[in-house]
């Protein structure tokens, strides 16, 4: 079935906004109609949101960056620590025990 052969039963509604189906007929006119002439994109948007875009792109790679290099240097600390990887592993499950003690004893009101 094409736009064409579609129907749509018209209702009155007492207000626009309580009509079902109102978003939908409003992106479904966005997208049939296109990009009105005085919204296209020029040269000048295009650099305005260029900049800001590779800023927050290279603040990305940097902080991935320092996560993955970070986490390998800490792996590497855990590998040499024994007894401090234990000591972290222990902590850490005494936290989400304690955690789950306290959901358990909360109350839903």
């Amino acid at each position: 079935m094409n736009a064409a052969e579609l129907v749509v039963e018209r209702r009155v509604w007492s207000k626009p906004e309580d009509s079902p189906g109102r978003e939908a007929a409003f992106f479904w006119r966005i997208l049939t109609t296109g990009t009105p002439a005085e919204t296209q994109p020029t040269p000048e948007h295009t650099f305005q949101f260029g900049q800001p875009e590779a800023i927050v792109q290279l603040v990305s790679a940097l902080y991935l960056s320092v996560l993955i290099f970070g986490g390998a240097r800490l792996a590497q600390q855990f590998r040499q620590r024994r007894r401090l990887s234990a000591g972290a592993t222990g902590g850490v499950g005494a936290l989400f025990i304690g955690f789950g003690a306290k959901l358990a004893s909360a109350t839903l009101n």
